[in-house]
């Protein structure tokens, strides 16, 4: 079964805790059936599958695809068409007519997802480049030549101002866990974009050579060359400007130029996605990776939920959902900081961040087992210690900040049963 989606009516559920609460699919999911089948685009295989040890490493992922190999089952795909507003109708391609119910949608791509370690292997310090994001896509023109939409891509890399973190309780049912804890992305419905500091924005022109033939998915490669620090998350955000004019009610499929997007229902129809239970107090081995996107009541600032300037995530939705996980793909190179290091010793210990630093800074350390005694000190130049305590010393990654620091150059030490590792660090 396949699936697209149209624009109905609103309601609410429980309220998290940040004072936001989950919708109703039935704003933005109206099954249009019957309707003939997607085809899907071929994934991208990739050739070999890294050591652990291994120092770089570039491979293509996929959340949605990631998962299918893990737990050997074909998702559902479904389409949504994407459109700047709701002013204008389109006929799906089933011959159904309705209203464009999603206005942008992103991703966060959180490369230490476990369901990603049969193909890279990374940890809590590994950095890596974002080469290149792939799309999957509908697009269907009837426009001239001479004319020519865009589709916005904007990414960013995580921050405190640019991510934050929600919360919906009472979900053993659905989920599994008490509380879901997921990151939260800011949005600006003026310009229709996402609200972020550091943005960086593509504009990529489509034209005849990108238009789907009969109803397969296709993919469009973008260059990006993204650096990403260890425990780095990356949003992509995606929407689509017509180079067209159009009017109000206009039914833009009959003369003019579609683009829809694909997601997947990861485990099958009508079921909830997969969640990696989060603990609040031990986020450094949180899997974030989830998809998000701006419906109508967002983009007009009329949401009664508590999100508006915000995209709506996956668990956002009070039923099952059709749109879990967007296709889109990341070309990805890792410097495996750290998994070396952790697979022969045993402990590793990242790059402080940030470095250099000003007020605070946080300190990242990851045991492969439990370890009899755990200890880190702080050191100036002059050999003086400044921080010296014992720390936790169960396996999996444990953090400490620091703050307080006058200004110069620091050593820290993390002692492991008697062995030791040093780095250096920047206060400003």
């Amino acid at each position: 079964m396949k699936k697209n989606y149209f624009i109905t009516a609103i309601g609410a559920l429980c309220f998290s805790l940040n004072a936001m609460a989950q919708v109703n699919n039935q704003e933005v999911f109206f099954n249009a059936d019957p309707h003939p089948d997607i085809i899907p685009a071929a994934p991208y295989v990739n050739q070999q599958t890294p050591s652990k040890v291994n120092s770089t490493t570039s491979v293509w992922l996929s959340y949605y695809n990631s998962v299918k190999k893990s737990n050997n089952i074909t998702p559902v795909i479904g389409y949504s068409f994407l459109f700047p507003d709701s002013l204008v109708r389109i006929k799906d391609f089933g011959g159904n007519i309705g209203r464009p119910p999603v206005h942008m949608i992103g991703n966060l791509f959180d490369i230490k997802s476990s369901y990603y370690q049969n193909q890279i292997q990374t940890n809590s310090f590994s950095t890596f480049t974002v080469d290149s994001i792939s799309v999957e896509y509908l697009y269907k023109r009837k426009t001239a030549s001479s004319v020519k939409d865009t589709l916005y891509v904007y990414m960013f890399v995580n921050s405190l101002s640019n991510l934050g973190l929600g919360s919906f309780p009472n979900q053993m049912a659905n989920y599994g866990a008490d509380t879901v804890f997921f990151r939260t992305a800011k949005y600006t419905f003026g310009t229709n974009s996402p609200n972020a500091t550091n943005l960086i924005i593509n504009k990529i022109p489509l034209g005849d050579a990108d238009t789907s033939k009969a109803n397969a998915v296709k993919h469009k490669d973008i260059k990006i060359n993204l650096n990403v620090a260890a425990n780095g998350l990356v949003f992509c955000a995606l929407s689509f400007k017509p180079g067209f004019t159009y009017n109000t009610n206009d039914t833009i499929s009959k003369n003019k130029n579609i683009f829809a997007f694909v997601s997947y229902e990861e485990r099958g129809l009508n079921t909830y996605p997969s969640y990696k239970e989060t603990h609040k107090w031990n986020f450094l081995n949180a899997d974030w990776s989830q998809s998000y996107i701006v419906p109508s009541s967002v983009r007009y600032n009329n949401n009664p939920n508590g999100w508006n300037g915000n995209f709506i995530p996956t668990y956002g939705f009070n039923k099952a959902y059709g749109l879990e996980n967007h296709g889109i793909w990341y070309k990805i190179t890792s410097t495996n900081v750290g998994v070396k290091e952790l697979s022969e010793n045993g402990y590793s210990l990242g790059q402080n961040t940030p470095n250099p630093f000003t007020g605070q800074t946080t300190i990242v350390y990851e045991l492969a087992k439990d370890a009899k005694g755990v200890k880190l000190e702080v050191y100036d130049v002059t050999g003086r210690t400044v921080y010296a305590a014992a720390q936790p010393n169960t396996a999996g990654s444990h953090s400490t900040i620091l703050s307080n620091l006058k200004s110069g150059m620091y050593f820290y030490s993390l002692q492991v049963d008697g062995n030791i590792i040093t780095k250096k660090m920047l206060a400003e």
